[in-house]
């Protein structure tokens, strides 16, 4: 695992081709890497992942919860493509070969694989994504169309910004005391009005209160706000920055 706040020379190293996280490498045919610095480019992603040969398909994200589901072939692959929608935060796909692309600089990458029953989802999760519940409407989806299990699936979050580096004011806590009885457990008061908030807990908690056990999930303990050789940061970096491209793909049989 990597370091909230520093990270090992062999961690660091391995960063070429982007986080990998146990929970989602242990499943054979599966493929997938979180970003870093060295990961912001689409195309990169296809050839880190080993499947320049697939369809890949990313969003134009809005900071809500639409989930844009794949359930049809959504074209072959002599070449590395991308196919973009608009409006949404999570994509869901039955489909082998398609690699599901979402972008980040500090929001949550979530990376959702059902083994039993073949389905991935990739998810971008903001403040605004998270306290509109886009994680467990994602899984809720995946549940819905695919008859996936809450018992079956695991769930990876990759690097992104986190408590240690994440104040907020009232225009974040207002709503997420509105919806959320058990708010003040993922903020840590920093200030009158302000908090330093805790995105990767209350996305766990959300997942908890679906059914998922804390044994399905895996975060990854990285801070892009606080490890700028490695990871690209809109917070640390005053939105001068781009994203980093994060991403999950089953092979095809």
């Amino acid at each position: 695992m990597l370091n909230q706040r520093t990270m090992s020379e062999a961690a660091a190293q391995k960063l070429s081709n982007g986080v990998v996280l146990g929970i989602l490498a242990a499943h054979e045919g599966l493929h997938h890497a979180f970003g870093t610095r060295k990961l912001v480019d689409v195309k990169n992603l296809a050839q880190i992942l080993d499947q320049q040969g697939a369809l890949v398909v990313s969003v134009h994200q809005v900071h809500g919860d639409g989930v844009l589901v794949l359930d049809r072939p959504a074209g072959n692959g002599a070449a590395v493509q991308k196919k973009s929608a608009q409006g949404y935060d999570a994509l869901v796909t039955d489909q082998p070969g398609v690699i599901l692309a979402i972008r980040t600089a500090d929001c949550l990458p979530v990376l959702i694989f059902d083994p039993h029953q073949r389905i991935i989802a990739a998810v971008h999760a903001g403040w605004r994504g998270a306290i509109q519940g886009i994680v467990p409407k994602t899984l809720e989806c995946m549940i819905d169309r695919f008859s996936c299990r809450t018992q079956a699936v695991i769930v990876g979050i990759g690097p992104s910004i986190q408590s240690c580096c994440y104040e907020v004011g009232e225009t974040v806590l207002t709503p997420l005391a509105a919806r959320y009885p058990y708010w003040q457990e993922v903020i840590r008061e920093s200030g009158k009005g302000k908090a330093m908030l805790d995105l990767q807990t209350l996305i766990l908690r959300q997942l908890l209160e679906l059914g998922v056990s804390a044994g399905q999930v895996e975060i990854a303990e990285a801070c892009t706000a606080c490890n700028p050789a490695h990871f690209l940061s809109y917070r640390r970096d005053g939105g001068q920055t781009g994203s980093m491209w994060s991403g999950i793909v089953m092979e095809t049989v």
